[in-house]
């Protein structure tokens, strides 16, 4: 009885030390590819497997010696394993799970990307020269431009659309997209954003400019984006 709790003992912490340890290594290494997914798994991984392994080993071997002379106690020595082999898998658990929200919630991660696309009331035509069009991220005080996206700069149903990626330095209440055109007024879109940017990879609904300057009535410029 005390070699098969011993020997369960040692595969739980070869599954929780191969999981953390995996886990761990991918956080710490970062980026991505498959190169890095095998060493984190096949190097890292089974090195923490097999460190967990012998950790589960031991541990069973000295609950047991403790509790040699007193067969009586066989259930509680039996609880106490089965209680470490829980609490190592729950571990294992938990640095799965925080690995995955920091990931989901972009923690430590480069700076998110807005994808955007602006669409221009029905019949107004963009500029001939692409590189004439631009957009602009405004953060506060500060106004960066966008990367636009020559190939998203197009013409659908009668109504010409501008695409592209705008990246999201800092959290402020007052960020906008500003799109800019040539004997045009500027429409400035304000953004939405919770201080947790939550990725996604499809776009929100259309949102008329919330102003224009200089002001002018009657637009339908509309935007909609989604947080990379």
């Amino acid at each position: 009885m005390i070699y098969l709790l011993a020997l369960v003992a040692g595969f739980a912490g070869a599954v929780a030390g191969w999981t953390v340890a995996f886990v761990v290594a991918a956080a710490l290494m970062g980026g991505s590819g498959v190169d890095r997914a095998m060493l984190a798994f096949w190097g890292f991984g089974l090195l923490g497997g097999i460190i967990g392994f012998v950790l589960g080993l031991v541990a069973a071997w000295l609950i047991s010696r403790r509790y040699a002379r007193k067969p009586i106690r066989l259930g509680r020595l039996a609880l106490v394993v089965v209680g470490i082999v829980v609490g190592l898998n729950v571990l294992a658990a938990v640095v799965s799970g925080l690995s995955n929200l920091k990931e989901f919630l972009n923690i430590g991660g480069p700076d998110p990307g807005i994808v955007f696309e602006i669409r221009l009331p029905a019949g107004q035509q963009l500029p001939a020269d692409k590189d004439a069009v631009i957009v602009l991220m405004r953060i506060g005080a500060q106004e960066k431009p966008a990367w636009i996206d020559k190939e998203r700069i197009r013409e659908e149903d009668g109504r010409a659309f501008v695409g592209g990626v705008a990246i999201l330095t800092d959290r402020d209440p007052d960020t906008a997209l500003i799109l800019v055109l040539p004997n045009e007024p500027r429409r400035i879109f304000k953004l939405t954003l919770s201080r947790w940017v939550l990725p996604s990879r499809e776009f929100g609904p259309w949102q008329r400019a919330d102003a224009i300057e200089p002001p002018a009535g009657g637009d339908t410029t509309e935007l909609r984006y989604y947080i990379n």
